[in-house]
């Protein structure tokens, strides 16, 4: 039955493992290195893992600017290509925003953002960038 081939996914290369979705869940309020949110997401893996990240706007932002440069075609900056990766909302808005207030109305917008991503071609949703953001990293397990 499915059991087995679940469990033998799990043991298997962690690399070809892809996302299978992911969902904000809550924003919390972090006080190093200064005042800052981070949101709160539940990150669901091919193999049937479920792990919780920490990630900040900022992150989001790098990590969208990095991949925009990976796949222009994707991005829509070569001649002829269409846009497919998702829109970040801009971080000019929220340069002088660490309230609470911006970073919940910020939430629905990295929700759509990630939704986007995880139904891109696997050439990019299952690429080491996006699973790298992806996937826990020493804060996630001991938040600063």
């Amino acid at each position: 039955g499915d059991h087995s081939s679940r469990k033998m996914a799990a043991k298997g290369d962690a690399s070809s493992k892809t996302l299978v979705g992911v969902v904000v869940v809550d924003i919390q309020k972090r006080m190093n290195p200064s005042k800052h949110y981070v949101y709160v997401m539940n990150v669901t893996w091919s193999e049937g893992s479920v792990l919780v990240i920490y990630r900040r706007y900022s992150a989001f932002f790098e990590f969208h600017t990095k991949l925009l440069d990976m796949f222009p075609e994707a991005a829509g900056e070569a001649r002829g290509t269409e846009r497919i990766i998702p829109f970040l909302p801009g971080k000019k808005l929220f340069e002088r925003t660490n309230t609470r207030k911006h970073a919940v109305q910020r939430k629905q917008a990295i929700q759509d953002y990630v939704n986007g991503l995880v139904s891109l071609p696997k050439n990019i949703s299952a690429c080491s960038h996006v699973k790298e953001f992806f996937s826990i990293n020493e804060e996630d397990i001991k938040p600063p």
